[in-house]
C-alpha cells in the first residue's frame, strides 16, 4: 500500500472516529470512500487479484463483526466500517485488524467502566444471579440497571481506527515523516 493510500485510509478513519465520538454515528460517505479507495488501490497495485483480495477482505470484515450487530453489541456503522477497512487489506490482514480492533475495544471498554461505570453494581448483580443458581439450580437473569457498565456505549470507530493503525504500522512500516510531507503538500 503506497503512502497516498495509507494517508487516505488514516484520514477517513480519523474522520469516522471523530464523527462517531460526537454523534454516535459513522457517516456512510466515509465508509463508501474507504471502500472505493481500498478497492481502487488494490486494483492499481495488483490488478484482478487485488480486486478479488479486496472484495474478500471486505466480506471478511463484514462477517467478523456481523454477529456483534445481530446481538446488538455494536451498530451497523461499526460493521460497515470494519468491512471497508477489509477492502484495503485483503483477508489475512483483515483478520489481524479485526483481532487488534477487538483488543482495543476491550481495553477502551475497561477504561470506560473504570471512569464512568458502576462496576460494584454489576458485580453485585452477577453475585445475586450466582446465588440464585446455587440455591435453586435455576438460571434467573437480572437485567442491568441504567448505571451499570453494560449500558455504557462508546464510539467503536475509535477501536477500529486503533486496530487498523496497528496493522498499518506493523505490516506497512508507516513512514510518519513521508505521510506528513504528503499531507502538507
Amino acid at each position: 500500500m503506497d503512502n497516498a493510500a495509507q494517508l487516505s485510509l488514516i484520514s477517513l478513519l480519523l474522520l469516522a472516529a471523530i464523527y462517531d465520538v460526537s454523534s454516535n454515528r459513522i457517516p456512510n460517505y466515509c465508509v463508501l470512500a474507504i471502500v472505493v479507495l481500498g478497492i481502487s488501490s488494490q486494483i492499481l497495485k495488483h490488478g484482478f487479484t487485488g480486486f478479488t483480495g479486496s472484495i474478500g477482505g471486505l466480506f471478511l470484515g463484514l462477517v467478523c463483526f456481523l454477529p456483534f450487530y445481530i446481538k446488538k453489541g455494536m451498530g451497523a456503522g461499526d460493521v460497515k466500517l470494519m468491512a471497508a477497512v477489509g477492502s484495503f487489506f485483503g483477508a489475512k490482514l483483515t483478520l489481524l485488524a479485526v483481532a487488534y480492533t477487538l483488543i482495543f475495544g476491550g481495553l477502551f471498554a475497561v477504561i470506560l467502566v473504570l471512569i464512568k461505570g458502576n462496576a460494584r453494581s454489576m458485580l453485585t448483580r452477577y453475585f445475586l444471579m450466582s446465588k440464585v443458581i446455587y440455591a435453586s439450580g435455576k438460571l434467573i437473569y437480572f437485567p442491568p440497571g441504567s448505571n451499570e457498565p453494560s449500558e455504557i456505549r462508546f464510539a467503536y470507530a475509535t477501536a477500529i481506527a486503533a486496530g487498523t493503525f496497528t496493522v498499518l504500522y506493523q505490516h506497512y512500516a508507516i513512514d510518519i515523516d513521508a505521510l506528513l510531507q504528503l499531507a502538507s503538500g
